[in-house]
C-alpha cells in the first residue's frame, strides 16, 4: 500500500493504492485460485478545505482454471461502499471493477454534504466483462462527525433497481 492520505479517517488531501496479490490453496470442493486487487483513490481539495473531491477506481481479476471462486470468496459490487442503490453482494464474480466520484461539502464542523456517482460490474472473466453489465448509482448523503471524530453516514441512491437508503459509520472510501 501507498499511503499519502492527511488523517487517513478523515481524509481532506493525498492518495491511497492498496495492490492486494492473493493466492488461496484449495481443500475438498474449494478451487485453488489466484487474485490480483487494486484499489485506489484519490481526494482533491477544491480551492478550500470545505470542497473536496473523493476520487476511487478498484477492481479483481481471479484466475482459477475455469472453476469459480465460491461466491463467499469472491469480491463483490453493491451495498453501502460502492453502487450504494443495489443491496450488499448484488454484483459478484471472477472480475469486478468499479469506480466512484464523490463531492464533499463541509457545511459545519460536525455536519458534510455529499453527492456522488458510482459504477461498475462483475463477470465470471474478463470476456463477460463489457459495457452490457455496467451499472450506475447516483445520490445524495449527509455526514455527521461526532467530538470524537467518529463519522456517521446517511446516503439515498438510485440505480436502474430503484432507490436505497444506506446507514453506515465511516467513509464510503
Amino acid at each position: 500500500a501507498w499511503d499519502t492520505r492527511v488523517r487517513p479517517r478523515h481524509p481532506r488531501e493525498g492518495s491511497f493504492v492498496s495492490l492486494r496479490l492473493e493466492s488461496y490453496q484449495g481443500v475438498g470442493e474449494t478451487p485453488s485460485f489466484r487474485r490480483v486487487a487494486l484499489d485506489a483513490r484519490q481526494y482533491l481539495p477544491l480551492g478550500s478545505e470545505r470542497h473536496l473531491l473523493a476520487l476511487r477506481a478498484a477492481g479483481s481479476y481471479a484466475r482459477t482454471g475455469g472453476i469459480p471462486v465460491p461466491y463467499y470468496l469472491q469480491y463483490s459490487l453493491g451495498g453501502g461502499s460502492m453502487l450504494r442503490s443495489y443491496p450488499e453482494h448484488r454484483f459478484s464474480g471472477d472480475t469486478i471493477y468499479g469506480i466512484s466520484a464523490e463531492y464533499r461539502f463541509q457545511a459545519t464542523r460536525w455536519l458534510e454534504l455529499a453527492a456522488f456517482v458510482d459504477g461498475g460490474a462483475a463477470s465470471g472473466g474478463f470476456r463477460g466483462l463489457d459495457s452490457r453489465g455496467f451499472r450506475t448509482s447516483t445520490g445524495a448523503g449527509l455526514r455527521f462527525t461526532t467530538p470524537s471524530s467518529v463519522l456517521f453516514r446517511f446516503d439515498v441512491a438510485r440505480g436502474a433497481e430503484g432507490t436505497r437508503f444506506n446507514a453506515k459509520i465511516g467513509y464510503s472510501f
